[in-house]
């Protein structure tokens, strides 16, 4: 299960055949569309059937599931590992991800059969911070009105910027004219509710 695939599906596929499976389920994360190739699954060696997870709430499916079945007992991967070939193909993109074996009949989740939705490929994205910044962050152990963190970008990032911190609960703060220089680490104190 996982909300992004290659076009050709061949990450699924290399998968398939390098682990000799007899058979692949892949799950349909959205209603009405995919980006995964059934129609062109359809021929592969392995069958690939679709399913989608027997909940009632339906949210958006970001985490990835991998399951597999062996004689001795069920391995399940989870975490931010994509089903592209350029997450399961090469090491050109480093995800966290957490295996767990289980016992053989141990059903973490589970499927139902799913109708075939139409092919909506994912949008392609570069690679690369480009013009982006990454902002890392956190609060103070010790003063928790005290955020500190850095800024990575490929650019200068000296002068005014302004935030908004919310929480789950949609309480927000807002924070402006901080000045953060390119040669340091960045202290700016909340006052938070």
């Amino acid at each position: 299960m996982s909300p992004y695939h290659d076009r050709d599906g061949i990450a699924l596929r290399e998968m398939a055949s390098g682990l000799a499976l007899s058979r692949m389920s892949v799950a349909v994360t959205k209603a009405g569309a995919s980006p995964f190739p059934f129609e062109k699954a359809a021929a592969w060696p392995q069958p690939v059937v679709l399913v989608k997870p027997s909940r009632t709430d339906r949210h958006f499916v970001h985490a990835k599931w991998y399951e597999f079945q062996t004689e001795a007992r069920r391995l399940l991967l989870t975490g931010s590992i994509n089903a592209t070939r350029k997450a399961l193909m090469t090491t050109d993109n480093v995800e966290p991800g957490v295996v767990r074996a289980l016992a053989r009949k141990t059903v973490p989740l589970e499927w139902e059969p799913a109708e075939r939705p139409a092919f909506a490929p994912d949008e392609r994205f570069p690679s690369g911070l480009k013009g982006n910044e990454i902002v890392y962050a956190g609060f103070d152990r010790q003063d928790s009105s005290l955020l500190s963190g850095r800024i990575i970008s490929l650019q200068p990032t000296a002068g005014i910027w302004k935030g908004c911190l919310i929480q789950a609960d949609g309480d927000a703060v807002s924070f402006a004219q901080s000045y953060w220089r390119n040669d340091m680490a960045w202290p700016q104190r909340i006052t938070w509710f």
